[in-house]
C-alpha cells in the first residue's frame, strides 16, 4: 500500500494572503504533479503497468498525495496494494481502447486504478479524491501496447493515421495514437511515395479553427527513394483525439502521416 495523503491547506488558510502553520498544511503550486512515470512491466509487460513513485495535487487541489512505486494489471477489477488488478468499477480490458491511469486517495492511502474515464467516473468505491497521471492503449488482443514514458512525453511504434494517393481538404482527423477525452500535443511524421520531381504539401491545424495553418511542410519526392519529412509538431488535439488535416497531391502519388509520440500535461494545465 502506499503512502497517504496530506489535506492542504486548511479551509481558513485560503482566506489568508500568507500562512503560517504546521508543514502539511503549506500550500503546493495548483495542479503540481512530479514523478508517476508509467511502463510496461518487465515480468509482464502486456498485462501489467510500473507506476513510478511520485507525488501531486490532487484533480481539485485539496489534497498531496505521495506515493511509492508500484505494479497493477489489468486482469480483474481493482484491488488494494501491489501486484493487484487495477480496473475500474464495471470494466473489464477491452481492445484497441484507451484508458487512463489514476492516483486515487481510498481507505487513508494512495493506490493507482484504470479508467476509460479521464474524469474517473469509475472509481473504485470508497475513492475520496484522484489524480490522472497518464494512458494507455490495448492492441487487437487487449494487451497493452509497448511504450516509453520521458516526462511529459509518450513514445511508441509509428501509427499511420492517413495513407491515400488522393488530395485531402482542411477537415478534422481522428487520430488513433492519441488518447481520448483529454488535450494532448502530438508529433508526427509525414512520409511520401517515391517519384521523380512530385510535390506533396501536408497542412496540420486546430479543429477549432481550421483556417489556422499550425504546421505546414512540402514534401519533394526525387527517384525511386521513399521521402519522409522531418518530425512535424501538430496543434493540440481536442477531446476527440482529432486535428484539421489537408493534404494536396500533386502527383496522386501515396502519401501518409503517422504518429510517432505525444506530449500530455498530466492535468498540469487544469482539469
Amino acid at each position: 500500500m502506499q503512502d497517504a495523503a496530506l489535506l492542504i491547506p486548511p479551509p481558513a488558510a485560503l482566506l489568508e494572503p500568507f500562512h503560517l502553520g504546521t508543514p502539511e498544511e503549506f500550500m503546493i503550486p495548483r495542479n503540481y504533479i512530479d514523478g508517476f512515470q508509467l511502463s510496461n512491466d518487465v515480468s509482464n509487460p502486456n498485462t501489467a503497468l510500473d507506476i513510478g513513485a511520485g507525488m501531486c495535487a490532487d484533480s481539485t487541489n485539496k489534497y498531496l498525495f505521495q506515493g511509492n512505486a508500484l505494479v497493477k494489471n489489468t486482469t480483474s477489477t481493482w484491488s488494494a496494494g501491489n501486484n493487484q488488478p487495477g480496473m475500474g468499477n464495471g470494466l473489464t480490458i477491452a481492445p484497441n481502447t484507451w484508458y487512463h491511469v489514476h492516483e486515487i486517495l481510498i481507505n487513508n492511502a494512495i493506490d493507482t486504478y484504470f479508467d476509460t474515464s479521464p474524469t474517473a467516473a469509475n472509481a473504485p468505491n470508497g475513492t475520496i479524491a484522484n489524480r490522472r497521471v497518464g494512458s494507455f492503449k490495448t492492441n487487437g488482443s487487449s494487451q497493452i501496447i509497448t511504450f516509453i514514458q520521458a516526462g511529459e512525453w509518450f513514445y511508441f511504434a509509428p501509427v499511420t493515421e492517413y495513407n491515400s494517393t488522393s488530395s485531402r481538404t482542411m477537415s478534422a482527423l481522428t487520430l488513433a495514437g492519441v488518447p481520448t477525452g483529454v488535450v494532448v500535443f502530438p508529433k508526427f511524421s509525414g512520409i511520401a511515395a517515391p517519384a521523380n520531381g512530385v510535390q506533396i504539401l501536408l497542412e496540420l491545424a486546430p479543429v477549432s479553427h481550421l483556417t489556422w495553418i499550425w504546421t505546414s511542410v512540402s514534401i519533394l519526392s526525387s527517384g525511386t527513394t521513399q521521402v519522409a519529412a522531418n518530425l512535424l509538431d501538430g496543434p493540440a488535439t481536442n477531446t476527440s483525439a482529432q486535428v484539421g488535416f489537408a493534404v494536396t497531391n500533386n502527383g496522386a502519388l501515396n502519401s501518409s502521416l503517422q504518429t510517432v509520440a505525444y506530449q500530455d500535461r498530466r492535468g498540469k494545465d487544469g482539469p
